[in-house]
């Protein structure tokens, strides 16, 4: 997807082009926490797809550390700045891709 699409997808109001805009407040915050979570976990896939075997290995070892409240969470943000600089992209990249498959699957007129 290229750059110019990618950012008319992220000025999108989903709810408004999925036709679900009168939604109560509580629905549409129970699917946007399900929106999140399908990106985050795209985002991770996206990550573990740039980084070596060592470097998937040493991401997983510090999910894990941050879990057991071994490390503070911000110690994963140093890590994905350090060692996957074009992050920002993919994450837009993720976002744009996530609703373009909504818009093209589940728009109600």
């Amino acid at each position: 997807m290229d750059k110019e699409k990618i950012e008319e997808l992220l000025k999108i109001d989903i709810f408004q082009e999925l036709g679900l805009s009168d939604l109560p407040e509580e629905t549409r915050n129970i699917l946007l926490d399900d929106m999140t979570r399908v990106i985050i976990q795209g985002i991770l896939l996206r990550i573990f797809e740039n980084l070596s075997p060592e470097k998937q290995t040493e991401f997983s070892e510090l999910f894990d550390k941050v879990a057991l409240g071994e490390v503070d969470s911000s110690a994963i943000i140093d890590f994905i700045q350090t060692e996957i600089p074009n992050f920002e992209d993919l994450l837009n990249e993720e976002i744009a891709n996530y609703k373009s498959l909504l818009i093209s699957n589940i728009k109600v007129e």
